[in-house]
């Protein structure tokens, strides 16, 4: 029992008497109050009990205690109750609490007054404190925050759930960085809230997210701890915790953070009796609904609150309303008022008797906001306003409560205020001066709001009187066609639901046909009445229309006839890789089978291609801030390509060793579970964050499940932070996808495993780039070529040709497309079905499917005949490999080589040259040579031709012909995929055959 029970009745009975209709107080089951380092019970002066830790039920054992002990201050100096600040228990060491509770939220609040203590004179308090696994203070200094706060003493309050059979408990800790540092804390309190007080309650959606463009809900579970930073009473005095509804809140005025100080504004009293009929009695005291700020100017009028949180991290607003009926002078009721929160419309047209039903019914509101920045940079103000175009405002805001939500580290933790030390430790609070410098300060800031207000409500205005602005749409020169609503309406059959495809937040995608039937193209139709639509539409085409790349969805066209939005794409017939992922099985009529874990790769390759051309291969660069695997497109071939980017935001200048910039500051945009950490709380995108959101694509694909599942416990929710754990805690054969079993290599897996942990790095300099990613990059290893460089049992191609040869600007070429790959530890006749190229396949798999090594070997002939011959390897009627063939044994060489390279080669380098062919072409796998036998064949044939060279000054192309080929060799069997070609936007099909190749190098 914490309060002397006929004190505690006595002045329910004062408190309440005078408003009549009582609501019924919460009373909790755990109610405890520790008075540290003090022996016995205590009486604060508003009747409250409070125990000791020296002799009662909560005394700490010698473990818990550790090296701690009691202690008093050196100099006693309080301005108000002197229980719990009297005493303390301090330490240079750690010490813990253990508190057994029944289950359920719980607030805790630790009381602190920093004095010079006993013992401790000379040492400086700096320390940390968690309960249970949530930590709540870091490298905490309660000397710091006093006297940034002028105050002498004060508590910091924390909402944390405990579970069922589970024990709470508070460890202090000493900062270990600190020198000579000690910890110590006065008193404790544990005091249970209601179940959905401030957690969202079971079977609702959560509170409103504010920020541009955020439509979506904030679901806070009990995972979730909060710390109490502000909790105002609108216009009315301070309310004690005995005033309270039960559970001992401090209710604080909230004048001192108040930017209009108008002597023309006034505190409205209520005089109606309050009802609470849409939320529990517990909510809030009857106090703080009965005052409120009003004007009854004929102007607009604004009321704005400065609130100083710390940065990086998200906080929920609750705000409270309660409309009283209107007085006898104002006779109408001017209801309706906007809710700015920093700087962002949380409500545009709000009227509290909506909400609640009537007037004088209590009610409140909840919202997210985030405060972006760097948590050590401290602390930045946290803005809200109300305001009313008609200028009434009379008894709207009535209390404002402002909680700080726990990281997904579990912490609460902010900086210390930056504060000079001081030498003694005896100070007193210093007031804040209101003249000089310090008035001109803070007009100067009443003076900017108040035209951000004003900026806002014309926005407002024009917005809805005028409706969405003018499109700005690319010039005549762009490559974007532009379509008549008669075109679209017959493309898809007059938007027919027969024909949706896709939906998104702000449109529907459409599958229809243009050009009279010839050409079948994806329709997105964005809603007229959405704001965030009409920005992604008019981004979409400032966007894609500059962009071309082989892995980037193409833009064909848009309408913006009268009020629509409408853009025309190419048309991916495969879906999205989400849907091949994720929709297996979840409905009786999916069409999506599993895809092989070759085909993951080929599309992964695909993707980063596609980032690659954004990050590097334009004028300037463009982040694409939403990679997801529903962003990801796959065509009839499952070539991976990039689309929706109606988020994307060009970098304005490159970084460079001059300017090392690499990032934009922005607000925060994309969608949860692939959000860059670092992004999400300094606001400064970055191309790295494509890079994280890609590596949580990379998992996906791995393990065949979401970014963000919340059916799950809580631990195993995010992808990200699931899939890094079970790496660390040696369970990853466990987190992969059933349908991939057997399907990877070992070797294969940890390279793939490793790079995307990689690319989750926390910090952004850590994470490789995307042209790290798909670049030949051995010594890190981090290459997707890797895959099939890096593999003890060997990889089998399955599909060399020309075309999959690219080739670079020093025209070094370079193996590509492993779609079809496979492992070479598989018994070459465990081959379902035959997959390749006609006229490159080799006849033995073709015959008997038997695919080895050799296989090839063999496409390998075809392209060096290919490059000898400039022919393709079909001719009409015939293919390459038999022709030539029998042109060589029938003695016809000179009728099979490319006329260019007529009498440039050297007799000993055509036939050595010539008997590498014939015997890679062999019938059976058995007669022909290693990849490393064709590698020395062909060099002994280029040692001969370079002697030519020294002599011939017009031999200069056949030599780099040779070079090419042999460059071709070397890298066979590292089956490199670096492509400088396709960063640059051109694509495999510029490479369609030997000779293309050869007019290239010439």
């Amino acid at each position: 029992m914490c309060l002397n029970p006929l004190f505690y009745v006595f002045i329910l009975h004062l408190i309440f008497s005078v408003v009549g209709n009582l609501p019924a107080p919460y009373f909790p089951i755990d109610d405890i109050a520790v008075n540290c380092g003090s022996i016995g019970n205590s009486f604060a002066l508003d009747g409250r009990e409070w125990t000791g830790d020296i002799g009662t039920k909560f005394g700490l054992s010698r473990k818990q205690a550790g090296s701690s002990m009691a202690t008093k201050a050196v100099h006693v100096s309080l301005s108000g109750d002197p229980v719990p600040y009297l005493t303390a228990r301090a330490s240079r060491s750690p010490f813990f609490y253990t508190f057994k509770l029944h289950p359920g939220p719980k607030f805790v609040r630790l009381h602190f007054n920093p004095a010079s203590y006993i013992g401790f004179e000379t040492a400086t308090d700096l320390f940390t404190v968690r309960a249970g696994p949530y930590k709540l203070l870091h490298e905490f200094s309660p000397s710091l925050a006093a006297r940034a706060a002028s105050v002498i003493s004060f508590s910091r309050e924390f909402c944390v759930s405990v579970g069922e059979s589970q024990e709470l408990t508070v460890t202090i800790a000493p900062s270990r960085t600190g020198g000579n540092s000690y910890a110590f804390v006065n008193g404790i309190e544990i005091v249970s809230m209601p179940s959905g007080l401030y957690h969202t309650p079971e079977g609702e959606p959560g509170a409103n997210v504010v920020g541009p463009h955020r439509q979506y809900k904030f679901y806070i579970d009990n995972t979730t701890a909060l710390e109490t930073v502000h909790r105002l009473n609108i216009g009315g005095s301070p309310v004690s915790p005995i005033e309270d509804t039960g559970m001992f809140q401090r209710w604080s005025k909230d004048s001192d953070y108040l930017l209009e100080k108008n002597k023309n504004y006034q505190v409205y009293h209520a005089t109606n009796m309050i009802k609470y009929t849409n939320i529990p009695t517990f909510s809030a005291p009857l106090k703080v609904y009965q005052t409120s700020r009003s004007s009854n100017s004929k102007k607009s009028t604004t009321f704005t609150w400065k609130l100083p949180v710390d940065l990086g991290f998200r906080y929920l607003i609750r705000l409270h309303f309660c409309q009283h009926e209107p007085t006898t002078r104002s006779k109408i009721d001017h209801g309706e008022f906007g809710i700015l929160i920093n700087d962002q419309i949380a409500e545009r047209n709000a009227k509290v008797t909506k909400w609640g039903g009537g007037y004088g019914i209590a009610v409140y509101r909840d919202y997210v906001t985030s405060m972006r920045g760097d948590k050590k940079d401290g602390k930045s103000d946290l803005s809200i306003a109300i305001f009313s175009k008609s200028g009434w405002i009379e008894g709207k805001l009535n209390g404002l409560e402002v909680f700080k939500l726990s990281n997904p580290d579990d912490s609460l933790a902010g900086s210390n205020p930056a504060f000079r030390s001081q030498s003694s430790s005896i100070w007193m609070p210093k007031f804040p001066a209101f003249g000089g410098i310090n008035a001109i300060a803070t007009k100067s800031i009443m003076i900017i709001t108040a035209l951000n207000i004003i900026v806002y409500i014309q926005r407002w205005f024009w917005e809805e009187k005028l409706g969405k602005k003018n499109v700005l749409l690319p010039s005549s020169d762009e490559p974007c066609r532009r379509f008549s609503l008669v075109e679209i309406t017959a493309a898809t059959r007059n938007f027919d639901e027969a024909l949706v495809i896709g939906m998104g937040g702000f449109a529907k995608v459409y599958k229809g046909v243009i050009d009279d039937g010839t050409k079948t193209v994806a329709i997105k139709r964005m809603s007229s009445r959405s704001h965030e639509g009409d920005l992604e539409f008019q981004m979409e085409i400032q966007m894609i229309c500059r962009l071309r790349h082989n892995h980037l969805v193409s833009l064909i066209g848009y309408s913006d006839d009268g009020n629509e939005m409408i853009l025309v794409y190419e048309y991916m017939s495969c879906g999205t890789l989400a849907e091949h992922l994720f929709k297996l099985g979840s409905d009786d009529s999916s069409n999506f089978a599993p895809l092989l874990w070759d085909q993951r790769l080929k599309i992964c390759i695909g993707a980063a291609h596609g980032l690659d051309y954004l990050h590097t291969g334009t004028r300037h660069g463009v982040i694409h801030r939403d990679v997801k695997t529903s962003n990801i497109l796959l065509d009839e071939n499952l070539i991976g390509k990039i689309s929706d980017f109606g988020l994307s935001k060009v970098e304005i200048t490159k970084p460079t060793q001059f300017s090392p910039k690499s990032y934009v500051s922005t607000n925060i945009k994309g969608t949860v579970g692939y959000l860059d950490p670092d992004y999400f709380l300094s606001r400064k995108l970055s191309r790295k964050s494509d890079v994280y959101a890609f590596g949580v694509v990379l998992f996906e694909v791995l393990c065949g499940r979401t970014a963000v599942d919340p059916g799950l416990e809580e631990d195993q929710r995010s992808l990200a932070i699931w899939a890094r754990q079970s790496i660390k805690d040696s369970k990853l054969e466990q987190i992969i996808d059933p349908h991939l079993r057997n399907e990877i290599s070992p070797h294969c897996l940890k390279i793939f495993t490793e790079l995307a942990e990689k690319c989750l790095e926390n910090r952004p300099k850590r994470r490789p780039t995307m042209a790290n990613i798909i670049s030949n990059n051995k010594k890190d290893q981090i290459g997707l070529h890797y895959l099939h460089t890096g593999s003890d049992d060997g990889i089998i191609h399955r599909d060399i040709k020309s075309t999959n040869i690219l080739l670079d600007k020093d025209y070094v070429a370079k193996v590509a497309d492993f779609g079809i790959s496979r492992s070479d530890n598989v018994d070459p006749t465990e081959t379902s079905f035959i997959k390749g190229s006609f006229g490159y396949m080799d006849p033995e798999y073709l015959s008997y499917l038997k695919l080895t090594k050799k296989s090839d070997v063999y496409s390998f002939g075809v392209v060096l005949l290919e490059v000898l011959c400039a022919r393709p390897a079909i001719l009409p009627g015939d293919n390459l490999a038999h022709w030539a063939i029998k042109e060589i044994e029938n003695g016809n060489v000179d009728a099979i080589i490319d006329p260019f390279l007529a009498g440039t080669i050297n007799e000993i380098s055509l036939r050595n040259f010539l008997e590498t062919v014939k015997g890679s072409l062999k019938v059976t796998g058995d007669e022909r040579p290693s990849m490393d036998e064709v590698k020395w064949n062909l060099k002994y044939a280029l040692n001969f031709q370079q002697l030519v060279a020294e002599t011939h000054e017009d031999s200069t192309i056949m030599e780099s012909s040779l070079h090419l080929r042999m460059s071709m060799i070397h890298r066979l069997p590292s089956y490199g995929i670096d492509d400088d070609s396709f960063a640059n936007g051109n694509s495999a099909s510029s490479f369609a055959s030997g000779s293309k190749a050869i007019d290239e190098a010439r």
